[in-house]
């Protein structure tokens, strides 16, 4: 009798597949892992099949029927994904840097020193996964601000769980958010 290899955890984790989609109902890109490419297959014969997708923090999600699969990444990993090997080849790295500075774009985050580093809408976590190589516990440790807009268009800011610096403060009243002066440390 044969002897099957028994892989290990991160053997497992090296062999699935990862989906960037377009979430057309959210307007943004985001990497979902799945159990293996045959579900794409599976779920491309047959529509209503339910394509189970999981998120870096092991959440799911059912792929949506206005979501666009833009690239599938098979045998890879997380840490792959949101590594320095896989940045450079993939539309969302692209995407993150080109709107790094476009200074249309409203939303982002606004470092310690006022630099503000623009993203869309819902890309702040992958932002700070793909652009940043952190992770937002450890920015928002940093003093980096959560910035994102109101209904109207005009930016406001997560209420900090520190005080934010007056370079900060300063930026924000420049992009036209109202800033109280309880946020703001002074020395």
């Amino acid at each position: 009798m044969a002897k099957t290899k028994v892989q290990t955890h991160a053997e497992r984790m090296e062999d699935l597949t990862f989906i960037l989609i377009y979430r057309g109902f959210y307007k943004s890109y985001e990497w979902w892992r799945i159990t293996s490419a045959k579900e794409i297959k599976i779920k491309k014969q047959m529509p209503e099949y339910e394509l189970r997708l999981h998120n870096y923090a092991n959440g799911y999600n059912l792929l949506l029927s206005d979501d666009v699969i833009m690239e599938v990444l098979e045998h890879t990993s997380w840490e792959t994904i949101y590594g320095k090997e896989c940045q450079a080849k993939t539309s969302l790295y692209k995407r993150l840097r080109e709107n790094s500075n476009d200074k249309s774009i409203i939303c982002g985050w606004l470092s310690p020193d006022g630099t503000m580093h623009h993203c869309e809408y819902n890309d702040h976590d992958a932002y700070v996964h793909t652009i940043l190589n952190s992770n937002v516990s450890t920015i928002e440790k940093q003093g980096w601000l959560h910035i994102s807009k109101h209904d109207d268009g005009q930016p406001f800011y997560y209420t900090p769980k520190r005080k934010m610096t007056q370079a900060q403060a300063y930026a924000l009243k420049n992009m036209g958010s109202e800033v109280y002066e309880c946020d703001v440390l002074y020395q």
